[in-house]
């Protein structure tokens, strides 16, 4: 529990909460009708050519709606430009359903790389609901096939004082691993649960590295919620964006042989914007048994 009672939340400004994140999933609506996304964030492992977006209508009175599609250039991302499509640009809803989908195209499954992480942006162009959920982020990656390590330990500095085992995966196709569930065991034992400080927590945290030896990996949340309402996630340190530069901890993330590799992520509340938790960036070691 010693880490538990240690965190200190820093701001850098001292309001700008958001409610938005791919935990709070559900179409909300108010007022007049209209149409909504089912969440902010979609993340998919592309399987077939064809990826379903769900969106919903708050009346029945009102049958369909047209989709903008634009596909980001963000840094970490690749640019799938010429790979990905909109089926059609109008959604129409099927009779006495309040749920139909947007659909994208993918001209070619070998055209994804097999490491490559492509951020498509879906937009409602007209009649979008009060809630204002009129836009949704999808990453795409291509579906891997993982086989079973072993098992492994996952030292998380931020959160735990000890190291927890759990098991790990590693893709056939690329060097990319999955540690399975790594968070609940140590809220637990550390008594976060017991206090009410443990939420959902992540079926698995995945990585990769590249041919130098530097691991990335996408955000992930942790299961660790400060004063029991926040979630605390970790962040690639160059993709923090609120309020400091943590990218020179970005070569800190890195396999340093076979059976042993360090994260050192940026910890903070993105609910809760503008700070990060103590120094924000610790380092996360995984050790294969």
């Amino acid at each position: 529990m010693n880490k538990l009672y240690s965190i200190i939340f820093l701001f850098f400004v001292a309001f700008a909460f958001c409610g938005c994140t791919d935990e709070n999933i559900g179409a909300e609506y108010s007022g007049k009708g209209g149409f909504a996304f089912a969440s902010s964030v979609l993340n998919v492992e592309a399987e077939s050519n064809r990826i379903m977006v769900p969106i919903y209508r708050s009346s029945l009175d009102i049958n369909n709606t047209k989709i903008s599609f634009s596909i980001s250039d963000e840094e970490g991302f690749e640019d799938g430009t010429g790979i990905f499509s909109l089926l059609t640009e109008e959604v129409t809803f099927p009779d006495n359903s309040y749920e139909s989908n947007a659909q994208v195209y993918i001209k070619d499954l070998n055209l994804l790389s097999l490491n490559g992480k492509y951020r498509l942006t879906l937009g409602i162009k007209e009649n979008a609901t009060p809630s204002k959920r009129d836009e949704i982020a999808v990453t795409v990656n291509r579906k891997l096939t993982f086989e079973h390590l072993g098992k492994c330990s996952w030292f998380d500095q931020c959160i735990f004082d000890n190291a927890y085992d759990t098991d790990i995966y590693k893709a056939k196709e690329a060097d990319i691993y999955r540690v399975i569930d790594p968070y609940r065991e140590g809220l637990i034992a550390e008594e976060y649960a017991m206090n009410g400080w443990m939420g959902k927590t992540p079926e698995y945290v995945q990585f990769r590295v590249d041919s130098d030896n530097f691991i990335h990996y996408e955000e992930f949340y942790t299961g660790m919620l400060v004063n029991t309402l926040y979630m605390a996630w970790a962040y690639y340190p160059s993709t923090y964006v609120w309020g400091q530069d943590f990218s020179k901890f970005d070569v800190m993330n890195k396999k340093i042989s076979d059976t042993e590799f360090n994260l050192y992520p940026v910890y903070c509340l993105p609910d809760f914007k503008y700070g990060f938790l103590n120094e924000g960036v610790y380092p996360l070691n995984i050790v294969l048994k």
